[in-house]
């Protein structure tokens, strides 16, 4: 087989880019977990054929594809030849080991055999919507068990001080300050409490006013994206500061979806993840806002890659979750969130409004966490009606 080219550059549609992009500046390539399987080899051999057994090939291929890959695993055709395989649930090895052993599967159905110069597996060590650089792999030298590059604990795990993205100046010209709380987490099952949610206030400098919800939703992606990155640093920097025979087992932190979306900060959502992963005992959950509207293939995408940083990712719902198994079923949520906003006086009045939302929430995922409640007796309500967690709001 003639020699390949160190990168693919052209993209066969639309899908193929956009799914291309979503990975751009991921951890997932970093640590190996994608690569390229090409059918080059197969092609040669077919000759004049293959324009005929094309569509035959790619068939097969996608429907044994479907079947090889395991948990999270995905893939997407990018080329008339080469196709990316995503496995966020193995390490880097094993990666290349089970693209090795479906390429000779697959030579060898096609083929008869599965000679080691026909076997072509690439990592992919950089891509960006329109191009795709991957070195080839040697199938002779791979081992399974083989260990990491780097030892993980010996990384510097030095999270950057808070004060590197707050306060800042917004778009508008305001100097934005962001102010973060640790409201408690309780799991229902016991009534007891397992954690903080974080939870920020972004306040003008000028007039000391918090913004409005209204008003941070104006705010532009960049200036979310500092807001998210700022709440980040200063939890954790919080957490740590308590110790460790003092930190609880669980903290939620706030993302924004729109954040996720740029390279800039989808590296650095990352690496503040990473870095808190690796400098506390506590668990950290993602808590993924602005969902909704999100194109189920993206968010796919996004949830596959962030629970590589973090030990769960739970949607957090703006609108009632109605259509919620539609709308989020097949995205890889662990759970959902929603802020109570009903009545609170009366508790036949609160059940009737919790019931239903907790409902279609219990009806995608095992994890319904009620938002802000006010007080243990709410707590006990939510319980009640079935959800599992529920986090007390912080009074200041």
């Amino acid at each position: 087989m003639s020699a390949l080219p160190a990168s693919i550059d052209h993209i066969v549609d639309a899908d193929a880019a956009s799914a291309l992009e979503r990975l751009e500046g991921s951890p997932l390539v970093e640590e190996g977990q994608v690569n390229l399987i090409g059918l080059n080899s197969i092609k040669a051999r077919l000759g004049d054929r293959w324009p005929a057994r094309a569509d035959q090939v790619h068939d097969h291929v996608c429907k044994s594809l479907s079947r090889f890959l395991s948990g999270r695993g995905h893939f997407v055709r990018i080329s008339q030849t080469d196709y990316l395989v995503v496995q966020p649930d193995r390490s880097r090895y094993q990666c290349q080991t089970a693209c090795l052993t479906f390429m000779r599967d697959l030579l060898s159905y096609f083929l008869g055999a599965a000679a080691a110069i026909d076997i072509e597996v690439r990592e992919v060590n950089g891509l960006s919507r329109n191009r795709v650089e991957a070195r080839l792999i040697d199938p002779t030298t791979i081992r399974e068990d083989a260990p990491p590059a780097t030892d993980p604990k010996a990384r510097n795990n030095t999270l950057p001080s808070p004060d590197k993205w707050s306060p800042f100046i917004a778009a508008d010209g305001r100097r934005i300050h962001v102010s973060c709380a640790l409201e408690p987490v309780f799991s229902l099952a016991a009534l007891q409490q397992v954690g903080y949610r974080l939870t920020r206030t972004v306040i003008d400098e000028a007039t000391k006013v918090p913004l409005s919800k209204e008003a941070q939703s104006a705010l532009s992606p960049a200036d979310i994206e500092l807001v998210d990155l700022a709440a980040i640093s200063r939890g954790i920097s919080r957490l740590n500061a308590q110790g460790a025979s003092r930190r609880p087992p669980l903290l939620l932190i706030p993302v924004s979806y729109s954040t996720l979306g740029t390279r800039r900060g989808n590296a650095a959502v990352f690496a503040c993840l990473k870095e808190a992963r690796g400098v506390s005992t506590t668990r950290v959950v993602c808590e993924l806002k602005n969902i909704e509207g999100v194109p189920t293939s993206a968010l796919f995408s996004s949830v596959a890659i962030l629970r590589r940083a973090c030990y769960a990712v739970i949607g957090r719902l703006e609108q009632k979750p109605t259509r919620t198994r539609e709308t989020f079923g097949t995205v890889g949520l662990n759970g959902f969130a929603f802020k109570y906003r009903g009545p609170h006086d009366e508790d036949i009045g609160m059940v009737a409004s919790l019931a239903p939302d907790v409902a279609a929430m219990q009806d995608v995922a095992p994890t319904t966490m009620v938002l802000g409640l006010r007080a243990p007796r709410e707590i006990a309500l939510a319980k009640l009606v079935g959800a599992t967690h529920a986090s007390m709001r912080v009074v200041n």
